[in-house]
């Protein structure tokens, strides 16, 4: 996804939008939908998020009717944020709402995910241990809600329920990986962007990395 966020991002007509707390502008996650202290306080401090960005200042100055990004991968988990989201934007913008869903494989975003977190307390996690870490967390499933978060088909229907299907675009990410040109390709024409002469030039280095260090 963060491969993915820095392509669209290179298109001249997309704005991207920010996390608050980031003055570098950096980080992707705008988080406004799922994080309460942020959604409190209204459609302005949303908007916010995109007008820190030079690109979308410059947008707006020249009048042009740019597309805002907001690339916050953990709305998916959470129905509400669909529901909050609905309720944000106004009504006649909801048509033009479009939904770029990348999945991957459970158990392998489990793996990885449980890999970064023995990662970053400093240590490695081999396979049987992590074996170990589903046969406990499944004994206690409300304590670790994670599990649920490979459940995709009743996270969509969650979303589904509040925006029509076809707002969706839902793709594998082993088919993102592996037909990268096409993929992007189509990526754009869902979103209604004009084509990037340059996409099949564009180097998504996080694809190449070891799977573990993924960043989805």
């Amino acid at each position: 996804s963060t491969s993915l966020f820095f392509f669209l991002q290179k298109h001249p007509h997309v704005c991207a939008g920010h996390q608050h707390d980031d003055p570098q502008l950096v980080n992707k996650e705008v988080d406004f939908f799922i994080k309460p202290d942020l959604f409190v306080q209204g459609p302005p401090l949303y908007l916010s998020a995109f007008d820190r960005s030079a690109k979308c200042l410059e947008l707006a100055r020249a009048g042009i009717r740019g597309s805002f990004l907001d690339a916050s991968t953990k709305y998916l988990l959470d129905t509400g944020a669909a529901q909050r989201l609905k309720q944000t934007i106004p009504p006649e913008l909801h048509g033009k709402l479009r939904f770029v869903v990348v999945l991957r494989e459970p158990v392998e975003r489990d793996r990885s995910w449980q890999g970064q977190k023995a990662r970053t307390a400093g240590k490695s996690m081999s396979d049987a241990e992590y074996l170990h870490s589903v046969h406990v967390r499944t004994q206690a499933p409300a304590q670790f809600p994670e599990l649920r978060h490979g459940l995709y088909d009743t996270l969509l229907r969650g979303w589904w329920t509040q925006f029509p299907r076809d707002q969706f675009l839902v793709l594998s990410y082993d088919t993102l990986v592996a037909n990268q040109t096409d993929t992007l390709s189509r990526i754009v024409s869902f979103l209604g962007l004009e084509p990037l002469p340059t996409a099949h030039d564009l180097s998504m280095t996080t694809w190449n990395e070891d799977p573990n260090k993924r960043a989805v």
